[in-house]
């Protein structure tokens, strides 16, 4: 089984029903890892690899098929922002402070798999690019879609990785 399914298995059953706080913060949670961090942080050093390759007239055809997965992944990340927000907006009392606390441990388990991923496929860098120039991308990531959904910035001093990934073109 992978993280998300084991985050996530308990409303997959046929007989998971909402109407009650504990149901109803389990649904909230699923939608958050599915929309924030399957959708919108997962992937995405893969994404950048291969529009890197891209960017230097590599595998092109690739390329561009990954701009429209991510085209898509992104649309998908929205609307479930959109839809996280909106549950919230209608139910605020399941959105606590020890919910938050949960989601927030969730984001950074994220990011350390989403690494991990990176440092598996660039033991030893590629195209410039190596496993470190992305955690703070990781981080930047995961503070966008945090505080999309009213969390506050989980990582600090992201943004100076981003900006050395976006001024080699990478991103």
């Amino acid at each position: 089984r992978d993280w998300s399914s084991d985050v996530c298995s308990s409303d997959l059953r046929p007989e998971f029903k909402t109407g009650i706080p504990e149901t109803d913060q389990t649904l909230l949670k699923s939608l958050i890892v599915f929309a924030c961090l399957m959708e919108g942080l997962f992937f995405y050093v893969g994404f950048t690899q291969i529009l890197a390759l891209g960017r230097q007239n590599k595998m092109t055809g690739a390329a561009e098929q990954y701009q429209y997965i991510l085209r898509d992944e992104s649309m998908h990340c929205n609307f479930g922002i959109d839809l996280i927000n909106q549950l919230k907006l209608e139910n605020p009392q399941l959105w606590t402070p020890e919910f938050k606390a949960e989601i927030k441990v969730l984001f950074e388990k994220a990011v350390e798999l989403e690494y991990r991923y990176a440092e598996d496929t660039m033991p030893r860098g590629v195209l410039g690019m190596n496993a470190s120039m992305f955690k703070g991308y990781l981080r930047y990531i995961a503070n966008r879609r945090a505080t999309q959904i009213g969390l506050e910035t989980l990582f600090l001093r992201s943004e100076e990785h981003t900006s050395e990934l976006q001024s080699r073109q990478y991103l």
